[in-house]
């Protein structure tokens, strides 16, 4: 069979068996490539987001717990303040009452009575995982700190009074968040750093180390191996309570609310 000249262009312009595999397999390198790219990007992303979301999660809790210390409060007449070891943290803080309390009801009196006075109370939860005791988070409990005076009648002796510092009941306590597995407190003394406070006196700075992984078994706080935010947050109100020497070497040491982020 004889083709004309029209059909032998069209024949010759036409593309062979081989080139067209070749050309499949550089498109499929292409796209990939491409592919490899995109999911590296996407995870880079994600591990970006995450660490945005746990550096926040941890500036709002150190700016919490600032803000708690900063309004400490310690009174000789109820022995209490800031009581608390290296793992746990109550604090006696004051706090201004809501509006509706400063709202006149019948006879000038206050509508709803309100204490000034707080007791926060920072610990960590822990759950069981197999035969391991993990850390969960950070709780943070609020309750108000009311002194009230009732009159407690007895079979032998009527009409006694007797005062009672009384608690209201706390709520269940919610972790602030799951990002914090490793919490560590220190209270400086004015001479030296100690691992446990308690009393109404309060101490001049307290350190506040917070981190994202859980302290290893064999491990000391001071040792702690992976990324910590630091925080020292001196008192105020530590000067203005009575028999307290001023600050001394708190400054040398580090400067007020400073963050440390190795």
């Amino acid at each position: 069979m004889r083709l004309n000249r029209s059909d032998r262009k069209r024949v010759a312009g036409g593309f062979t068996l081989i080139e067209v595999l070749l050309a499949i397999g550089i498109a499929i390198g292409i796209l990939i490539v491409a592919l490899y790219f995109y999911s590296q990007a996407t995870e880079l992303r994600t591990r970006l987001l995450a660490e945005s979301e746990r550096v926040t999660a941890v500036r709002l809790v150190m700016d919490r717990v600032t803000a708690d210390l900063r309004c400490a409060y310690g009174t000789f007449s109820s022995g209490s303040g800031i009581s608390g070891d290296s793992s746990s943290l109550q604090i006696v803080k004051t706090e201004l009452a809501s509006r509706s309390a400063w709202a006149g009801g019948k006879l000038g009196r206050a509508a709803n009575a309100e204490t000034d006075l707080k007791l926060v109370s920072y610990t960590v939860s822990s759950a069981l995982e197999g035969t391991n005791t993990v850390v969960t988070g950070l709780v943070r409990t609020e309750s108000p700190l009311v002194q009230t005076r009732q009159q407690a009648l007895n079979d032998r002796r009527a009409n006694e009074a007797t005062v009672e510092i009384q608690t209201e009941a706390v709520p269940s306590p919610e972790p602030l968040t799951d990002a914090i597995r490793f919490v560590h407190f220190r209270y400086w003394a004015g001479s030296s750093w100690l691992e446990s406070w308690s009393g109404s006196r309060l101490p001049q700075g307290v350190e506040v180390s917070l981190g994202a992984e859980a302290l290893p078994e064999g491990f000391l706080p001071e040792d702690y191996p992976y990324e910590v935010f630091r925080r020292l947050v001196c008192l105020p109100s530590a000067t203005s309570n009575p028999g307290t020497a001023p600050l001394s070497g708190l400054d040398e040491l580090m400067l007020p609310d400073e963050e440390m982020k190795p």
